[in-house]
């Protein structure tokens, strides 16, 4: 009697085996879709967020001709200054004004300062979220499950930073057909005419890309079809 319960056992805890592996081995079967993207050169061809840091930069190069202009003015006024006698009313007014010039400037420059990095934050994170949006969207469509990150530049090897940089990149090989950075750049970019010819985007042809696909056929840089 203990024999056959022994067998009976043995049997039933075999086929909870069998059973608890199928769903495992069926997901070794079917994988896991992985792609990779580019930010670096996506950022350099989203042309909402150049045209964005442009008029930031422009505005920011704008206040330093200011600060320089009023540095000058204020130096202008040291030499006044000097031509004056110390303890005189001339001198003691001049000082004064001197004074207050450079209290004006160093917090205006704290205010600009805060007020542009919080400007330039917000740029960076709204281009952000809309590649990330982009990049979900065409995830969905062609059921790839993770996109990691990937740099496309060449390591030189006559520079120990590139070198160093490049050894620590996460994906050291990349299948062309699944660097989807083309497709984002062209869908981030879809109904906007470019702003020059210099803005298209310019997508490095590394071992690592794939050329644009035609509109007549699905994107070549994915991963398999849709589930």
């Amino acid at each position: 009697m203990r024999r056959y319960f022994f067998v009976a056992t043995t049997v039933a805890t075999l086929l909870s085996l069998l059973t608890a592996d199928g769903p495992l081995r069926a997901q070794q079967q079917q994988g896991t879709r992985i792609a990779v993207i580019d930010l670096q050169t996506v950022f350099k061809n989203h042309q909402r967020f150049q045209t964005k840091k442009d008029a930031f930069n422009k505005d920011a190069d704008a206040y330093k001709a200011h600060v320089r202009d009023t540095q000058r003015k204020g130096n202008a006024e040291i030499e006044k200054l000097k031509q004056f006698k110390p303890g005189t009313p001339e001198y003691t007014n001049l000082e004064k004004r001197l004074a207050s010039m450079r209290a004006d400037l160093q917090v205006e420059t704290q205010l600009k300062n805060k007020e542009m990095a919080l400007r330039e934050a917000q740029i960076f994170y709204q281009a952000y979220n809309e590649v990330q949006q982009q990049v979900a969207k065409f995830s969905g469509e062609y059921g790839i499950s993770m996109v990691l990150r990937f740099e496309q530049t060449e390591i030189n090897p006559a520079n120990l930073q590139s070198v160093r940089m490049g050894l620590s990149r996460p994906v050291v090989y990349v299948y062309p057909q699944l660097d989807i950075t083309a497709e984002v750049i062209k869908r981030l970019n879809a109904g906007i005419p470019p702003a020059n010819v210099s803005r298209a985007p310019q997508v490095p042809r590394g071992r690592n890309t794939t050329p644009a696909p035609r509109r007549s056929q699905a994107p070549r840089a994915t991963p398999p079809r849709r589930r």
